[in-house]
């Protein structure tokens, strides 16, 4: 039986046979939160329309998946030790993403690159609209869920540096897979601000986001073009 490490993290999170977009989406939510830890009701709350059975159970069905293909052996006591460590606390149980998949998530690119600060957590999400368009008033370090449907509304689900369209690609499983990559990096503006998703927005692939995030700052949509290799 193989035991998990980092180098295998790296392949299953890139293999679509058994990672799925919600798997992921799940994994970027978890490592949004400080300390990269949340309950699972926490978990829901983020993920709009997750209910937390949903979420409890997504951890075992994708362990199934690794462990046939890749012959790992699963923990005895709860598929979810694969992914995450856990302790109680006064708010529940806890799940913190493993270190090596923390690591696997950003050598990848498919950590999401944001963090939710504790205010985020405290507070509320105001969203109003400025003529035709949404603007979203977020916390600086949090990725709105309204500024990225706003966002792919007007451009779509396809990649603008290299036009990949997962749904195109992979069919049903693809559907609504996209990054949303903010313009202007969330860690050099102030503690608020307003997010225009038409302006400040674009739907790149994760490898195209990653590599947009090589260099700091972050190349241009423009830039990163011109270095595509056709």
């Amino acid at each position: 039986m193989n035991q998990f490490d980092l180098n295998l993290w790296l392949l299953v999170l890139t293999d679509a046979q058994v990672t799925l977009p919600q798997d992921i989406g799940l994994l970027q939510t978890l490592y949004a939160f400080p300390n990269y830890e949340a309950t699972v009701p926490e978990l829901a709350a983020i993920m709009r329309g997750k209910h937390f059975v949903t979420i409890n159970g997504q951890p075992h069905r994708w362990a199934k998946r690794i462990a046939k293909k890749y012959a790992v052996e699963l923990p005895k006591i709860g598929y979810w030790n694969l992914f995450f460590d856990g302790y109680s606390s006064v708010d529940g149980f806890i799940w913190q993403l493993t270190p090596d998949l923390i690591t696997a998530l950003e050598r990848t690119g498919l950590s999401g690159d944001v963090r939710l600060s504790e205010a985020f957590l405290r507070a509320e999400i105001d969203v109003f609209s400025e003529g035709a368009r949404q603007v979203v008033q977020v916390n600086r370090y949090e990725r709105n869920p309204d500024a990225r449907r706003a966002c792919l509304a007007h451009y779509g689900f396809a990649c603008v540096v290299c036009g990949i369209d997962f749904e195109q690609k992979y069919g049903e499983l693809g559907r609504g897979f996209i990054h949303v990559h903010h313009l202007v990096p969330l860690s050099t503006i102030g503690e608020e601000y307003v997010v225009d998703p038409i302006a400040d927005l674009r739907p790149v692939c994760p490898n195209c986001h990653a590599m947009l995030h090589r260099q700091h700052p972050p190349l241009s949509i423009g830039e990163l073009q011109s270095r595509l290799q056709v």
